[in-house]
């Protein structure tokens, strides 16, 4: 279906994320309670079959989380090779299907297509959430796959290779290139370990394979949003400034405030990042993604990883 259906479509913007978890009632209360989302269906999913489905949802970002019901869901199957996170990640695309269609992506990653006249969310837009719209969305894949998986984003999913970044320091080492579509309202940087000792290595270890490794929520005020959200009891990454800001050279009044939760669930796997393009600054800020890697290495030393 997708070979007849490729040339037909092309995406243009992110419908949602999709987890795969054990306790659908306890991360409802979570969203709710830490990210300020609101639950706002529970459905049957006839194409993630013996499993609770319920929406949520914050501004134009939509959520779905799906715990199993049955031995035989492709909830149970995934979870019995990775622990929970992102399973699927769901694009809007510029034609009308006459169903969802849902593709495997890279690992046991899927993708589902969602035609633009099923696509009900609202439009990006300053308003009173706390997020305005998913930046972005990062796959980590094991070493010697990037290319391959940029290869297969590009011709599958027609999207484009724009920025790469090498990034390392004494101790290890991560290269990272990033997919996007023709208006950047979708971007999935893909990274995979340069050393061994490697915080993707470690996310690999920890999550069996490929994943995604966290998301990344746009919002117009950062320090508002992080008040909220300590207030919370989200837990963020130690970093120097608290909140990493990065401007751009050849536009001073542009930047990049960025900072990141800890790891949301039990094994240090996923987490989210918050994030501030003040003046519509594109890119990712290399400073910052430096900035990254050594808090997450850091992380990594307090766990007694190998990089201890």
């Amino acid at each position: 279906m997708l070979d007849s259906a490729r040339a037909k479509f092309k995406p243009i913007g992110f419908h949602h994320v999709h987890f795969y978890l054990e306790d659908v009632g306890y991360w409802c209360q979570w969203f709710e309670t830490c990210l300020d989302f609101r639950a706002i269906a529970t459905e049957i999913d006839s194409l993630v079959k013996d499993a609770q489905t319920s929406i949520l949802q914050h501004g134009s970002i939509q959520i779905r989380l799906s715990a199993p019901l049955r031995a035989s869901s492709p909830v149970a199957q995934f979870l019995s090779v990775h622990p929970p996170g992102i399973a699927e990640v769901g694009f809007t695309v510029n034609t009308d299907l006459l169903e969802d269609i849902v593709i495997p992506a890279w690992g046991d990653l899927t993708h589902r297509l969602i035609g633009k006249s099923h696509n009900q969310l609202p439009t990006k837009s300053i308003t009173s959430s706390l997020f305005s719209h998913i930046d972005h969305i990062v796959l980590n894949v094991p070493v010697g796959e990037m290319h391959a998986a940029m290869q297969w984003y590009t011709e599958r999913m027609g999207l484009r290779a724009s920025d790469r970044f090498s990034i390392r320091t004494e101790r290890s080492a991560l290269k990272s290139i990033v997919m996007e579509n023709e208006d950047r309202s979708i971007q999935m940087p893909i990274n995979e370990p340069s050393t061994s000792n490697s915080q993707i290595q470690e996310f690999l270890d920890y999550n069996c394979g490929a994943g995604i490794q966290h998301l990344a929520l746009h919002t117009y005020d950062i320090a508002i949003a992080v008040d909220r959200l300590e207030q919370s009891g989200v837990r963020f990454l130690k970093t120097e400034p608290k909140i990493l800001i990065d401007t751009q050279p050849t536009h001073p009044n542009k930047a990049l405030l960025q900072i990141f939760t800890q790891p949301i669930f039990d094994r240090p796997t996923f987490f989210f990042e918050i994030i501030q393009r003040r003046n519509d600054a594109q890119g990712f800020g290399e400073g910052n993604f430096q900035a990254l890697f050594e808090a997450i290495e850091r992380e990594q030393i307090s766990r007694s990883t190998s990089l201890a």
